[in-house]
């Protein structure tokens, strides 16, 4: 066995790491990457009876890409690693940015069909 070797196993055996007898890392390699966040973005908002303008406004998606496009603050990071913190739902989501989506009114007659408003997403970003 060479030196190397030799220290490799001896190494592995201080560890705890050799599990079949004769079993030897001879070599490794050591990697690393990077993950992004998905990239969101609302790329259309549809109703049958409401102008997509109208419901783009409404639903304030303009300001809500723009701010889906910047990095996350420090209260979202938190808010996203709530299982990591004592804090409640109320404390958490007290400093994130909320965005009103207005359904406008609804007759509330009998037998008048619920509003339906499909909202498209997409990733533009890549991982």
């Amino acid at each position: 066995m060479t030196k190397e070797l030799n220290q490799s196993v001896k190494i592995q055996q201080k560890n705890g790491t050799i599990n079949t007898p004769g079993a030897v890392e001879k070599s490794s390699i050591k990697i690393q990457c990077k993950g992004d966040y998905p990239l969101v973005r609302v790329t259309d908002v549809r109703n049958e009876s409401v102008s997509i303008a109208n419901l783009w406004e409404r639903f304030e998606l303009t300001s809500m890409n723009k701010e889906l496009l910047k990095p996350l603050t420090p209260s979202e990071f938190v808010y996203n690693n709530s299982d990591k913190s004592n804090s409640s739902t109320e404390e958490l989501s007290a400093n994130l940015n909320v965005f009103n989506w207005d359904f406008g009114k609804i007759p509330t007659k009998r037998g008048k069909d619920p509003r339906k408003i499909t909202v498209t997403l997409k990733n533009i970003g890549g991982v």
